[in-house]
């Protein structure tokens, strides 16, 4: 594992950070669009204004600088991870990447002054998926990797893998745990029910040893989906099961010491209780809990409609389970039917009760452009907002939203919790592509990590890239 001791967030104007809560005349008012009362929808008068927001990159022309995660730590803390690959300048530091691209992970006060950074990878394509605090402050970043790869305890002589790295709360290595996982397997979310347990949800193909002796083999030639769960403390395997075939994404959360799965699937899922078949040869949604310390099953749900969907993010409030992502067609979430506008992908997010995967509200958003989709989403106890990726024109509850240039923009839309209705939102473009926005909430406070090529306006302020892709950052009230 490799240290940088000089991270910081910064402009390439070379101005450090732009801080709301320690320069109050750098508060600039958000740009946002307040949503009416319109079809339901629900007002909110107020307005975002306390912020920060950087940009950090490299030169670069493909993977420069790329996000992945970002998660809150119990004092307030923020932790990022990414990517990156040849030289990346990640703000008064320089970084060099060994292979393809390499695996950063960054701890932030929320006043975005940085704590400590770190960066770890081999000499093949590693990625890191997703990020998670425990309430001792320590992290846990999963992904994949290509290759042999020190992440600190030694050589992982793996091929192609899915990996968890546990740090300390001041970045330190405490253990990894790395599978041979397939050439067609990703380890995408990582969840922890409480703080002696850490679940990974992802896909895998061919025959896996997730780490209890005994070897999983995948139903389709392609990948299926998996659960993994490991000791909090040494990484020490507890059980893991395979799912359901042909995933796209699968993801996870926690609720109540349980663990909660949400993916896609086709033919017939056997999920621990009655068979779930998709109702066409396109992919469904299915919603699983089991039990953290023996995998037992508790309830499993089926989603969907006669076209495709995917479940791309997942949160809870505690009591109850959000999902977001795309469909095609005409979707049944578990209300009434949600109608896509035009032949391809519109975004919806729903709520489900997590005792029992009761339906609550589902919407949809979306345009007849292509692909809009909900990439990610942050949940809190009394709040909900959802990150969105869309082209053209959309519909975002009662108002229309067009994106700057003709590739993807992304917006942060804040939702009521009750109804599901958009109270408002803010949009992240230029003439180029945004993508990949990522969400957390410190208590009502949300941070967004995005990555985005050309250049950016994030709450006022011009964020203008140096590579083929950069990182934009903010901190608002919202």
């Amino acid at each position: 594992m490799r240290f940088s001791n000089r991270l910081r967030l910064a402009f390439n104007t070379g101005l450090v950070l732009l801080l709301s809560l320690a320069c109050p005349a750098c508060k600039v008012e958000g740009h946002y669009v307040p949503f009416d009362s319109a079809e339901g929808e629900g007002v909110d008068v107020n307005q975002p204004t306390s912020y920060w927001s950087a940009r950090y990159g490299g030169p670069a022309n493909d993977r420069s600088a790329l996000v992945s995660g970002v998660a809150a730590a119990p004092n307030g803390d923020l932790v990022l991870a990414g990517t990156f690959e040849g030289t990346a300048d990640l703000g008064d530091a320089t970084v060099t990447a060994v292979g393809d691209s390499d695996i950063w992970v960054a701890r932030y006060r929320p006043n975005g002054l940085r704590l400590w950074s770190v960066h770890f990878g081999g000499s093949g394509i590693d990625d890191t998926y997703s990020v998670v605090c425990d309430a001792s402050g320590n992290t846990y970043v999963s992904g994949s990797f290509f290759g042999p790869v020190d992440f600190g305890g030694g050589a992982r002589m793996i091929s192609f893998g899915a990996f968890v790295v546990k740090l300390d709360p001041n970045g330190g290595y405490l253990w990894d745990r790395a599978i041979d996982i397939g050439g067609r397997g990703r380890a995408y979310g990582i969840t922890m029910p409480d703080a002696n347990t850490v679940a990974l949800a992802g896909k895998f193909s061919g025959t896996v040893n997730f780490g209890g002796g005994t070897a999983v083999t995948a139903m389709s030639t392609t990948a299926d989906s998996f659960v993994a769960v490991y000791e909090a403390a040494n990484g020490a395997h507890r059980w893991s099961r395979a799912l359901a075939r042909d995933p796209n994404r699968v993801n996870a959360t926690s609720v109540g010491g349980d663990i909660v799965v949400v993916g896609d699937f086709l033919g017939t899922a056997s999920l621990g209780g009655g068979a779930l078949v998709a109702v066409s040869p396109s992919p469904d949604i299915f919603l699983v809990r089991y039990r953290s310390n023996n995998g037992a099953h508790v309830w499993s749900v089926r989603r969907g409609g006669t076209s495709t969907e995917t479940a791309y993010a997942m949160g809870t409030d505690g009591t109850n389970l959000y999902v977001g992502g795309r469909f095609q067609g005409s979707s049944e979430l578990g209300g009434d039917p949600l109608v896509a506008d035009g032949t391809y992908y519109d975004a919806f997010a729903a709520k489900y009760n997590a005792a029992n995967g009761a339906h609550i509200w589902s919407r949809r958003y979306g345009g007849a452009g292509h692909h809009d989709e909900t990439q990610t989403m942050a949940v809190s106890p009394n709040r909900v907002a959802i990150g969105v990726s869309f082209s053209g024109t959309v519909l975002i509850g009662a108002q229309v939203m067009t994106a700057t240039g003709t590739t993807a923009d992304m917006m942060a839309v804040r939702l009521d919790p009750v109804t599901g209705g958009a109270q408002f939102a803010t949009q992240f473009g230029s003439a180029a592509l945004e993508d990949s926005l990522s969400l957390a909430y410190t208590g009502d406070r949300l941070t967004g990590v995005g990555t985005f090529q050309d250049s950016v306006e994030a709450f006022g302020v011009k964020l203008t890239g140096i590579g083929g892709t950069d990182i934009g950052t903010f901190l608002v009230d919202y």
